[in-house]
């Protein structure tokens, strides 16, 4: 490495301590001196880099340039050695050569890396800045700390410059410092006044609507079209997506909030750029094709971007530049790139905040490269030409004038300006610029330097350089931000660094294939789904062929951006899959994995054989209907969160719930078009109210006020077997069935059946009362953990198995297990085989168990069991969902009696007809036998009853497993339940 050849300015290390705070006050002097010390001892705050390069000619004399690369997250490190820096890389990354055309030929130039974490700058607590606005808040404080340690340099003219995600950085920095200069008329303050006078937007995205409005245009119809213009490609951008791109635009403009834009920036991002990516040309320049899976393809189309990382990365480099020695740089951060889009930042109409300052008399050129189609000269030319600025009228009447280079007289491109005069730069100025000219990228717009911001005769001077223009037009952080690439390691050895860069190929992380959007995660390809309505959710899916290859199946992930990912695997109906219902399955716990009841109750396979093997189950549910098994909340089963984070209510991880279904109807439309059905055990009988309740809600929401991409699902039931909802009614009717019951395991005079009527089941029920008067945490757990140990306790020390009052129960490992049924060992082994996972899109490192206890702790420490959940049934019945309530007779958890019980009193429109029903007898078809009894109001013979309770004999917890035929009959086939 030879650093001296782009020797700078001592190296500065910014650190942001109370940035903000200090900028609400319009910072004082002493706060900028208190600032700067904190710059220099504080610890675990955040640091911002610079890099300064003096002008080669006249520095006292020469402007100040402020450079920005885009992103968001992308170094300006990576400018200064491909684009204009005093130095160019070479050699792949081991050298770099002077640079005889850099900017600071004629001007001092800054490069700086922002926001916290681009490039060199990083944060010693984690923290990430999300949005332009705050970013620019700590611009403008690092820009009074510069200028009141080098006054030197306030005194000169100073231009901001930018590109690619630049054209939203330049115009919100540049009013910050705008609006701060008027403060300081006002005041005494010490603070520098900062003499702005120009701001340069290069390829930049500054007006979202009008810019993705241009996207077909150009590549149909451009000057390098990629797409034939009468092609599907072309139509499916004119009549649909960028139509939807510029609706969501529009509500962006509209609100100006994060819940209006972020659905846009996600959108628009994915759908009418991703469109460019999968063309196979280079999106930074049309005329190129581009292998990225190639070398010389190489990251995001220019293979220099690695050897710029090599460079970053060297010891000797970091060392020289006060870079942290321990810290691996890429040039650019997906995390911020992520945390950008998350909020919407793009989408912004950033334009609007040119006018006050071009009528304040600070210049603005824009200028655009004609073979770019990421952001097309097109529609920035529009934007340009739809300003409201004092020039607006001057502007428009302007036509294209030629624009030739100086040295060799070639055409150069096409200017349109306003303002000017022949001795100065005009104040208002578009360039369109033919990238087959051979020039460097503009220098300094300043009347004393051959700029192109000066414009006399209309012959700009411009310097010639051996790099084509199609290198200054690079916008390489948009490929970034599409390709959410993760981020990179770096491990140093003793001689070399070897580290994987962010701009990888995007046939390894990110890429189109047939119109659907793939990625690859944990070596593991998986298809990527998104939803504009819901940004912080995607889905990832992959297509097995496990436990039933007849039918079609998806499985895979929906991560929601706090880091968490829940687990599905949908089996299609084995008959007439397009009208089958649609099923949601979801076994309880809380905790405990849907995949237990897919493999040892109701699924297409059985587990058998210790877990070494499954067979076909010919009783499956999916026999006649559609079946989604679903691992919610987070951390149960195949599902996981990155760092720790946890669900720990119901409601919470109904919302997630719901979202998945939106991204899963909205990627597979067929199956939204059927009728949806909720069924839950256990547990479940809390999930499947509170997922029911936000479907139906959502739905009414909806109707009032559609959205485009978000569907009414049709929710047709909610089924809930052997499941808690009403715990003052259940925990109530323990001793009636304990002591009592069909399978009686205490004699009604022993002791523990006179202590639970007399003294736990009344205690229980007081504290279970306050719990649903009060609903809150402090009243629900005491509830949840009194009842719990005292009454349901009572089941352990009988040794029988508590899920099935006929059978004995050794929970030794090697025996029953911890839950009574040694199938569950048998589950766990099958789901943790390396080839299994690799089937169904899962880690192999990541470890399944049947039941988290984790995750059982934290809801029951929350009293999440004990709210009244039955409350939130009668509105879904009295608005025609259906519900079926089933129980085997020899449960004992959540027995047949409190079920019938809390079913009986449950306030709806045929709450009198249902409690005037007999129980009548319920008799297979097949073999004539009485399987159980069966209450039902509001059904007839052609349709399900609308509130319907069945007894099933024979039967514990779980029903499917004891009673398969009878499960299969009554919940997919026969009317009472479908």
């Amino acid at each position: 490495m030879h650093m001296p050849r782009c020797q700078s300015f001592p190296a500065m290390i910014l650190k942001q301590s109370s940035v903000k705070n200090m900028l609400a006050t319009s910072m004082s002097r002493s706060a900028i001196q208190k600032f700067k010390i904190t710059a220099f001892e504080l610890r675990n705050l955040d640091y911002v880099t610079l890099r300064f390069f003096e002008s080669r000619t006249s520095p006292l004399d020469a402007p100040l340039i402020l450079w920005l690369s885009g992103g968001p997250g992308c170094s300006s490190t990576f400018s200064l050695l491909f684009e204009m820096g005093p130095c160019r890389i070479t050699n792949q990354g081991n050298d770099t050569t002077i640079n005889p055309y850099s900017w600071n030929q004629n001007a001092n130039i800054i490069f700086l890396d922002q926001p916290v974490n681009t490039g060199f700058s990083y944060a010693d607590s984690g923290k990430t800045v999300g949005n332009t606005p705050d970013a620019g808040r700590d611009v403008y404080a690092f820009l009074q700390l510069f200028l009141n340690r080098y006054p030197e340099y306030a005194k000169a003219p100073f231009h901001i410059a930018s590109e690619s995600y630049g054209g939203v950085f330049a115009p919100n920095f540049a009013k910050i410092i705008f609006e701060e200069n008027e403060k300081l008329v006002l005041s005494h303050s010490h603070l520098k006044r900062i003499n702005l006078s120009s701001i340069i937007i290069a390829n930049g995205l500054t007006d979202p609507y009008l810019q993705m409005g241009s996207v077909a245009e150009y590549v149909c119809e451009g000057p390098y079209p990629i797409f034939e213009a009468d092609g599907v490609q072309c139509a499916s951008l004119r009549h649909e997506t960028i139509p939807i791109c510029q609706r969501l635009i529009q509500d962006c403009y509209k609100f100006n909030s994060k819940k209006a834009c972020a659905p846009a920036h996600k959108y628009c991002y994915t759908h009418v750029w991703g469109s460019l990516f999968e063309s196979g040309r280079n999106v930074y320049d049309a005329r190129q094709v581009c292998d990225r899976g190639k070398t010389n393809g190489g990251h995001g189309c220019y293979e220099e971007a690695a050897w710029i990382d090599f460079w970053m990365n060297a010891t000797a480099n970091k060392a020289a530049l006060g870079a942290k020695l321990d810290k691996p740089v890429v040039s650019c951060n997906m995390n911020i790139a992520k945390e950008f889009l998350k909020n919407g930042d793009g989408m912004h109409h950033t334009a609007l905040l040119l006018p006050d300052l071009v009528n304040a008399d600070v210049r603005l050129l824009v200028y655009a490269g004609d073979a770019d189609m990421i952001c097309n000269y097109m529609g920035i030319e529009r934007w340009v030409d739809s300003l409201e600025t004092k020039f607006s009228s001057e502007f428009r009447k302007s036509q294209p004038t030629p624009w030739y280079t100086a040295r060799s007289g070639q055409l150069a491109g096409e200017v349109r300006s306003a303002g000017g005069q022949d001795s100065g730069a005009g104040s208002f100025a578009f360039v369109k610029v033919n990238s087959y000219i051979k020039t460097t990228m503009f220098p300094s717009p300043l009347a004393n330097l051959k700029l192109p911001f000066r414009f006399p005769s209309l012959h700009s001077q411009i310097i010639a350089s051996s790099r084509t223009m199609r290198l200054w037009l690079f916008l390489f952080v948009v490929y970034v931000t599409f390709c959410r690439a993760a981020p990179p390691t770096v491990g140093v050895g003793d001689s070399q660094i070897v580290f994987d860069t962010p701009f990888s190929p995007p046939v390894k992380d990110d890429w189109f294939q047939a119109g659907l959007e793939h990625i690859k995660q944990d070596g593991l390809i998986y298809e990527l789904v998104t939803h504009p309505d819901f940004v912080e959710y995607q889905l990832r899916v992959t297509e097995p062929q496990l436990c039933d290859p007849s039918v079609k199946q998806y499985s895979g992930y929906l991560d929601i951006s706090t880091d968490k990912h829940l687990f599905f695997w949908l089996f299609e109906s084995r008959t007439a899959p397009a009208d089958a219902p649609l099923i949601l399955w979801l076994n309880g716990g809380p905790g405990c994995s849907s995949s237990f009841g897919l493999l040892f109750e109701l699924g297409p396979c059985t587990v058998v054989d210790e877990g070494n093997t499954v067979v076909h189950n010919p009783l499956s549910w999916n026999k006649n209907a559609n079946i989604l098994f679903l691992d919610q909340p987070v951390n149960v089963g195949y599902s996981y969160s990155d760092h720790g984070e946890k669900v720990s209510t119901t409601p919470d991880s109904a919302k997630d719930v719901y979202a998945f279904l939106q991204l899963f109807f909205n990627r597979y439309p067929e199956y939204s078009r059927v009728p949806f059905h909720i069924a839950a055990e256990s547990y479940g009988g809390v999930y499947a109210p509170n997922i029911a309740s936000v479907i139906h809600q959502e739905n009414k929401k909806l109707e009032h006020a559609p959205k485009p991409h978000s569907k009414h699902i049709h929710l047709e039931s909610v089924v809930l077997g052997n499941g808690l909802t009403d715990p003052y009614t259940q925990m109530g009717s323990t001793a009636d069935y304990v002591c009592n019951g069909p399978y009686p395991i205490l004699d009604p005079d022993n002791p523990e059946c006179v202590a639970l009527r007399r003294t736990k089941i009344p205690i229980c029920q007081r504290l279970i009362k306050a719990c649903y008067a009060f609903q809150s945490r402090l009243t629900c757990t005491p509830a949840e953990l009194y009842c719990y140990s005292q009454v349901w306790g009572v089941f352990e020390k009988t040794g029988r198995n508590m899920y099935d009052a006929r059978l004995k129960c050794d929970r030794a490992e090697d025996k029953d297990g911890p839950l009574c049924y040694k199938q569950t060992a048998w589950v766990d082994k099958w789901m943790n085989d390396p080839e299994h996972k690799i089937a169904l899109g899962v880690s192999p490192q990541r470890n399944f168990t049947s039941c988290n206890l984790d995750v059982n702790v934290e809801f029951l420490v929350r009293g999440d069991g004990m709210y009244p959940t039955y409350r939130l049934l009668p509105e879904l019945v009295n608005s025609g969902i259906r519900l079926l309530v089933y129980s085997g007779n020899a449960d004992m958890m959540c027995n047949y009696m409190g079920e019938e019980q809390w079913v009986n009193n449950l306030d709806t429109k045929f709450k009198d007809e249902f409690q005037n029903t007999k129980s009548l007898p319920w008799i297979l078809e097949d073999d004539g036998r009485i399987v159980g009894e069966v209450r039902s109001a509001g059904g007839s013979d052609s349709r399900a009853g609308n509130v319907t309770f069945v007894t099933v004999y024979e039967a514990g917890h779980m029903v499917p497993y004891d009673q398969p035929e009878a499960a299969l009959v009554r919940f997919t086939i026969s009317p009472p339940a479908f």
